[in-house]
């Protein structure tokens, strides 16, 4: 049973799944994004995770999944939003052209669309929301009205933060280092879905801003936990 992961020197390939595919306009972000498993690197005590955009339409990042899908219950991250820093401690800057996400997703085939996707959160590099947490709950690829989101936490590239939501069948309830921030009532999804850590390049002035093309960037995870609903 997946209830505590913590990242340690070794990837536990009976829980995870490293990407290795290319999508053309990842998540309508502007760049072709490639997922490689040589931008996993667990070497220093917990997940990092590398970014290289080596000219503004392309960029190659990182993502890992869970193998199992899971309902409803408590889940939390302990992630750092991406940054130049090559160290988990060390100071560093986020740049536009970058999103740093956890989140889970049930997109099944043949039209993959988001039959479940809880996004918990997304951080953008784009400067003007670079300190806004965002959140968005999708069922059969609709979003909530209203989404909530951009709840501020000054500079997430600085340091860890705790994210958890608590997704049961009336509710999806949103916490910051333990610190209810928002509530969602409306559009909540029912289908199991996997967890999924992922870090991607954008060219785009709306989503994730404009790539910064030749500067590498890194976002850590120390842990991923879950806990069934009873």
């Amino acid at each position: 049973e997946f209830r505590r992961v913590l990242f340690r020197s070794k990837l536990d390939t009976t829980k995870w799944v490293v990407s290795t595919y290319e999508s053309n306009n990842y998540a309508g972000g502007g760049s072709n994004v490639t997922f490689s498993g040589n931008n996993i690197d667990l070497s220093g005590g917990n997940l990092r995770m590398e970014l290289t955009q080596p000219t503004a339409g392309t960029s190659t990042g990182a993502e890992l999944t869970t193998k199992l899908r899971f309902g409803y219950g408590t889940y939390q991250f302990s992630m750092r939003a991406g940054s130049t820093s090559p160290t988990s401690s060390g100071s560093g800057t986020t740049e536009s052209g970058q999103i740093s996400s956890t989140f889970i997703i049930y997109n099944p085939p043949p039209t993959y669309s988001s039959v479940t996707e809880i996004d918990a959160p997304e951080i953008e590099g784009l400067s003007a929301r670079n300190d806004d947490i965002e959140w968005t709950v999708w069922k059969n690829s609709n979003a909530t009205d209203p989404t909530p989101e951009y709840n501020v936490v000054s500079n997430p590239e600085d340091g860890f933060h705790r994210y958890t939501f608590v997704w049961s069948p009336t509710s999806i309830k949103f916490y910051i280092d333990g610190v209810l921030k928002s509530t969602c009532t409306s559009g909540i999804p029912t289908a199991a879905a996997v967890i999924d850590i992922n870090f991607y390049g954008t060219n785009d002035s709306k989503w994730g801003g404009l790539a910064t093309v030749g500067v590498t960037r890194y976002m850590y995870v120390n842990s991923v936990k879950f806990w069934a609903a009873n």
